[in-house]
């Protein structure tokens, strides 16, 4: 009989911290998109982004104005999943080192990765480098947590 000391996986520093960088990153990308997911949409940020003012483009175009609005928080949303994702699947790495926590972490930063090539080939050179800054952060992190996942 084994006992629980020979079959939880020892913690490995090194991994350690780069579960925690997966942490930080999750909980972030959750910060993010709970902003974009309530100011993407206001006038203000509209202006700003389009040199627009949504009022006239409420006023001539009503229908793309509300489609405007919903794509943004659609957007929010689904930044939220993806940092939750990242988040949870961390902390389950965190305490139990499983590699099914790792592959999660891993395929919740594959879409981080696309969004940042997608938006850097629009031409969008400041919110590309922040999403292209967050998936070589995750990246980061599991390179560091590989050694420290156990085969479970």
């Amino acid at each position: 009989m084994t006992t629980p000391a020979a079959t939880t996986p020892q913690p490995n520093a090194r991994a350690t911290v780069g579960w925690w960088i997966l942490v930080v990153a999750g909980a972030l990308l959750l910060v993010d998109g709970a902003w974009v997911a309530a100011n993407v949409g206001s006038p203000a940020v509209f202006e700003q982004d389009t040199g627009v003012a949504l009022a006239v483009l409420q006023a001539e175009y009503p229908t793309v104005a509300d489609g405007y609005r919903r794509l943004a928080i659609n957007a929010g949303l689904m930044i939220v999943g993806i940092g939750l994702v990242l988040l949870v699947e961390a902390l389950i790495g965190l305490r139990t080192r499983a590699r099914a926590a790792w592959v999660g972490a891993a395929a919740a930063l594959v879409p981080v990765a696309a969004v940042a090539v997608v938006i850097l080939s629009a031409g969008s050179a400041t919110v590309g480098l922040v999403w292209a800054a967050f998936a070589v952060v995750g990246a980061l992190g599991l390179a560091l947590t590989a050694g420290g996942a156990a085969a479970g």
